[in-house]
């Protein structure tokens, strides 16, 4: 399939949607943890699905389009980072 200006200009836009897609499913899901917690307090909370969640929704969102898209890079663990002084 060739590329033309228009599809190119809509995987730029897309690429942006996508980062703030992911934004959106990183709050999500910290909003739903506070809810899982208020909700069943002595539970633990789902850490599978918490885990898997941001791609389940990248998934759901961009489809096939995902195989159009760049390959984004894993970000780092924050929990096991510790803060420079």
């Amino acid at each position: 399939m060739s590329r033309t200006p228009n599809s190119d200009r809509i995987l730029r836009h897309a690429v942006k949607l996508r980062s703030a897609v992911k934004d959106l499913a990183h709050g999500g899901n910290i909003i739903s943890q506070w809810c899982h917690g208020l909700d069943e307090p002595h539970e633990l909370p789902p850490t599978d699905w918490i885990k898997c969640y941001p791609e389940t929704v990248d998934t759901w969102v961009f489809g096939s389009l995902r195989a159009l898209l760049p390959v984004e890079q894993p970000e780092p663990d924050s929990g096991s980072q510790t803060p420079a002084r």
